[in-house]
């Protein structure tokens, strides 16, 4: 979810795999097509998505892959949006802002609970 502690938890998860020798960190990219079209065979890969994109789904169903998602109060998430932008959302802005931050977030909790890590920012 946006602004929820996304990139902490991306940078958790990166330094426990990276510090294990375990696998390595994606740099943090929109689409991440190109990956899954010719995915690295050396260990662990974690990278940072807002959008359960197709690709993505599928490796899951695959059982490839393991997702960490992170939540926040809605109301939070666009107050933090607001300061992140330096700017200031009138009500059917914020409104939009809050439907598109969970339309991203529900496809994410739809995942099966063995494949989904839930982390609540407060």
């Amino acid at each position: 979810m946006m602004r929820s502690g996304s990139t902490l938890q991306y940078n958790i998860a990166s330094e426990i795999v990276e510090r294990r020798g375990i696998g390595r960190r994606e740099i943090w990219i929109d689409d991440h097509r190109g990956y899954f079209a010719d995915p690295p065979a050396d260990g662990i890969i974690v990278f940072k998505a807002h959008e359960l994109t197709p690709p993505i789904a599928d490796a899951m169903d695959r059982g490839e892959g393991v997702a960490i998602v992170s939540i926040r109060d809605i109301r939070d998430a666009t107050a933090s949006w607001q300061a992140k932008t330096r700017t200031r959302l009138d009500t059917p802005a914020a409104m939009a802002f809050a439907q598109s931050a969970t339309d991203q977030l529900s496809p994410w909790e739809q995942l099966p609970a063995d494949r989904l890590l839930v982390s609540r920012y407060e």
